[in-house]
């Protein structure tokens, strides 16, 4: 769970939710964790943080991904970009 730019760990204990109709097991839902965050999202973050320190071109040799990406890429975060 990210608090600032710094990654936070949080260790938990998630209660487990059996349903005997449907013969499942599931994790309950927690309020403060977000199911919709993936992997892309994080890499997204990531992305953004080493351009802020990089040029995209240097970005873009180091993480092996077309320039157009990173441009998209703030864009999206930033609106007001003009590349």
């Amino acid at each position: 769970m990210p608090i600032g730019r710094k990654a936070t760990y949080i260790k938990t204990e998630t209660p487990r939710v059996a349903c005997k109709d449907y013969k499942t097991i599931r994790q309950a839902d927690i309020g403060f964790a977000d199911i919709r965050l993936t992997s892309i999202r994080v890499f997204g973050r990531y992305v953004l943080a080493l351009v802020r320190f990089m040029t995209i071109t240097d970005a873009k040799k180091y993480l092996r991904l077309i320039c157009n990406l990173i441009e998209t890429m703030q864009r999206k975060a930033y609106p007001s970009f003009q590349a």
